[in-house]
């Protein structure tokens, strides 16, 4: 992009970099099917460039915004916000359920399996004993009144 990003934010940590650049254009002439979004206020620009032992990387994202007046900054954080929503649900998807050792890989069988563990883990995260989603899991597997009361959140009410 030629012009100067609205917000740029960087960060360096354990041994990583990061640099991110934000672009908000409320210019919706820009998407062709804009008329079609309802409530489309704004797209939003994210150029990530990060580098770990001598390797960089670049990524450029586009999002679309509903939100007419957030700051580059705002979205920026909300950008970050949702990604950090979606590494938690991945991280615990492996951990919990050891997703990333399934060697199912044929037909329509690993999206089955990846929605049912989706599944089980909201109902591991929505009831309130104050249990880690490992021991919760491991007890619904021995405990069958427990299995109950998690499958239980699936009646309507």
């Amino acid at each position: 992009l030629r012009q100067e990003p609205a917000f740029v934010s960087r960060e360096k940590d354990h041994g990583r970099g990061e640099e991110r650049r934000v672009w908000v254009s409320r210019d919706l002439t820009l998407v062709e099917e804009a008329a079609d979004w309802a409530g489309l206020a704004a797209v939003v620009c994210v150029q990530t460039r990060r580098w770990q032992q001598g390797r960089e990387q670049h990524s450029t994202r586009y999002y679309l915004s509903s939100l007419a007046q957030a700051s580059a900054g705002e979205l920026a954080g909300y950008v970050r916000g949702h990604w950090g929503i979606e590494n938690d649900l991945h991280w615990h998807l492996d951990v919990t359920f050891a997703e990333d050792a399934c060697r199912v890989r044929q037909g329509h069988a690993p999206r089955n399996l990846s929605t049912l563990r989706k599944l089980a883990l909201t109902l591991l995260r929505r009831e309130p004993t104050k249990m880690s989603l490992p021991r919760k899991r491991k007890k619904a597997a021995r405990d069958d009144d427990y299995l109950r009361q998690l499958l239980c959140q699936l009646a309507p009410q």
